[in-house]
């Protein structure tokens, strides 16, 4: 078991929060069970408990572990090693009581890369959340602020008013502002930015859970490098979050400065190859649909659900109408975007000329998109563009080709022969493909692919007129 049995007593609420992740996230890291002793946290967030009493019996006799980023008491550093905890994840130890704050940089990494695994530790008891909620709802949307003095005043560490002051008249707009600090005097000197102060409308929680909260859900929030602001970004609105660093990070010098810190981190992995990665599938299919549709110049290309990067290519070609389930929010000359469904095209029959469906039927009938499942799914996507093009219409059409089967909810692969034979009507002008190596093969023989595991067919059809 491994748990913190100071949880509570060492340090404010932000304090906690990374102290109980810190903990809770390496022993599931490493499939540890982990407990805790009765917190605020047990009293405001849906699913932390604390302690069973044999829980609580059994941390008693737990070793202490303290962590190198807390400055060990004098009987600690007679009779403990302090520990990393990067090295604890190198070498993990069962059994044992963190004591730290749990805030260094290899600590930080780790909530960064299980963001959306430790925001589910933190969600408010419903009845809090309803109740914040209804109290606070004509105030939306608001800019939170945190301005601590306090012993920041001591800690030298403190953000100039006149950096909030700027940054707020800049971005206020339309925004409510609601300011959260541990001093009278800030409130007064801001009284003239109008900030709101809603009242806590539950007496039983303490009043710096409901600013937490007011900060959680704000649509702008600065912060002034604590880890209570920290922490609200991070659950709530990471992506609109102006503070300086956490204060323990400051360098000698540092001048403080509202910085727009993005809370979100995605690592790049695996990059570090001999050679430039590519899909051959995508690649090759644009390439192959570009060349066909720049010969024809039609004087407009309908595309249905393809990539989207080469429904861009095709608009320096000619005039495009892109129709996806889910609209393409973008703007560009000669690019018509459509909402529309494979099922049920929004066009008459026989009225489009030049017309790709590339990556995409494969998929209709397995729910991947929300769509209703449908084993005919493929096939009825076929028989919908055929529907839609015009006699002497061109059809451009790619889906995954080899030894049937299906793969739920991702997509099917089929046989040359069984898309031929959904598109029974249209004349097959060439059949080209990617094959399972990535090599594309212009006028393949279909028969080669029976064995093939996930190839790429292309098609080029017409309809007879």
């Amino acid at each position: 078991m491994i748990t913190f049995r100071k949880l509570g007593k060492l340090g404010r609420f932000g304090n906690q929060l990374f102290q109980y992740a810190g903990t809770r996230l390496y022993a599931q890291q490493h499939n540890f069970k982990s407990a805790f002793p009765e917190w605020i946290g047990c009293k405001i967030f849906k699913t932390i408990e604390p302690y069973t009493l044999s829980e609580q019996f059994r941390s008693w006799f737990l070793p202490t572990c303290q962590l190198q980023d807390l400055e060990a008491r004098p009987f600690f550093k007679k009779h403990l090693a302090l520990a990393l905890i990067e090295k604890l994840y190198q070498q993990p130890k069962d059994n044992i009581n963190l004591y730290g704050y749990l805030q260094d940089p290899f600590s930080l990494e780790q909530l960064h890369l299980n963001q959306s695994l430790v925001k589910k530790w933190f969600i408010f008891r419903d009845d809090i959340e309803e109740t914040f909620q209804k109290a606070t709802k004509k105030y939306i949307p608001w800019i939170g602020t945190h301005i601590r003095r306090g012993d920041f005043v001591k800690r030298n560490k403190t953000v100039p008013l006149s950096l909030y002051r700027d940054l707020i008249k800049k971005i206020k707009g339309q925004h409510n502002l609601y300011i959260s600090s541990d001093s009278s005097e800030i409130k007064s000197e801001m009284a003239d930015l109008c900030p709101i102060y809603p009242e806590n409308p539950l007496p039983s929680v303490p009043q710096f859970i409901f600013d937490f909260w007011m900060l959680f859900h704000s649509k702008i929030l600065l912060g002034c490098g604590s880890t209570f602001s920290w922490w609200a970004a991070y659950l709530g609105n990471q992506n609109q979050y102006f503070s300086p660093p956490l204060t323990h990070l400051w360098t000698e010098g540092y001048v403080p400065r509202l910085d727009k810190i993005e809370l979100y981190l995605q690592p790049r992995l695996g990059e570090k190859t001999s050679k430039t990665l590519f899909d051959s599938h995508y690649f090759y299919q644009s390439i192959w649909t570009v060349k066909k549709i720049q010969a024809s110049k039609p004087l407009e290309h309908v595309d249905v659900g393809s990539q989207v990067d080469l429904v861009g290519f095709l608009t320096t070609i000619t005039n495009v109408k892109f129709v996806d389930i889910r609209p393409l929010d973008a703007t560009l000359d000669k690019l018509t975007n459509v909402k529309g469904n494979i099922s049920n095209l929004p066009f008459q029959d026989n009225t489009i000329k030049s017309l790709s469906c590339l990556h995409v039927a494969e998929h209709i009938g397995l729910g991947r998109y929300g769509d209703l499942l449908d084993p005919m799914g493929t096939e009825k996507a076929c028989r919908e563009l055929i529907r839609v093009l015009a006699p002497g219409g061109q059809l451009y059409f790619s889906v995954p080709i080899g030894k049937e089967e299906t793969y739920f909810n991702a997509h099917r692969v089929h046989l040359p022969e069984t898309i031929i034979k959904y598109f029974n009507g249209l004349k097959l002008i060439e059949f080209s493909a990617v094959t399972d190596q990535g090599q594309l093969i212009y006028d393949a023989n279909p028969e080669l692919f029976h064995n093939a595991k996930y190839s790429c067919g292309l098609f080029h059809f017409t309809k007879p007129k």
